[in-house]
């Protein structure tokens, strides 16, 4: 692993992020074995070239790789309208924050039972289709609507891969099924 490694730039925004994209993507271009692992979550490799993306600014970054513009600004504002339902900021994505939020907020499992597993799996075209799990609750509150077209946005594209196969793709314990990586980059067009 030698990634030409920047020492920690901090990157606020969006826009920021943006304008260091050409140095990204040819130093993620000059090492093969990290644009394959770019491949899997392209957020690792530009963490590993020593770029500092705060927590506040991850997911959208994320949203941004995974979703169309469109498709990004919605989860954005949906997010902003559940906040503000629940009075409080938590990760949407992750079982365990929704279920406490949906146990101590709405709470819901004293009277009904929530389901044990949260978590939507991606409904991409080849994957098995699996039914919202939070489906039955859609009347209980306001907020679950939102939830529920969050969550069908939310896995509507395939996630990013974890730390664990990042690694291993980056090692090369685990060959791709490629030899090279083409990066294209969406156009916002709202930004310049």
């Amino acid at each position: 692993m030698s990634a030409m490694s920047r020492p920690g730039v901090i990157v606020e925004t969006f826009q920021q992020l943006r304008k260091h994209v050409p140095s990204i993507v040819k130093a993620v271009n000059a090492e093969p074995s990290l644009a394959l692992a770019a491949a899997v979550n392209p957020l690792f490799a530009i963490e590993e070239l020593g770029y500092k993306i705060p927590a506040s600014l991850s997911r959208t970054v994320e949203h941004r790789i995974r979703f169309s513009v469109e498709q990004a600004d919605r989860l954005e504002r949906l997010s902003a309208e559940i906040y503000r339902e629940f009075h409080q900021q938590f990760d949407i994505e992750s079982e365990t924050e929704l279920s406490r939020v949906l146990h101590q907020e709405l709470k819901l499992g004293s009277h009904q039972q929530l389901p044990t597993k949260l978590l939507r799996q991606p409904q991409i075209k080849w994957a098995q289709h699996q039914e919202e799990p939070l489906e039955p609750f859609q009347h209980t509150h306001s907020a679950m609507k939102l939830i529920l077209q969050y969550r069908q946005i939310e896995a509507s594209e395939p996630r990013l891969s974890s730390r664990e196969l990042y690694d291993q793709v980056r090692n090369g314990a685990i060959k791709v099924p490629a030899k090279a990586i083409t990066f294209h980059l969406k156009r916002d067009r709202t930004l310049k």
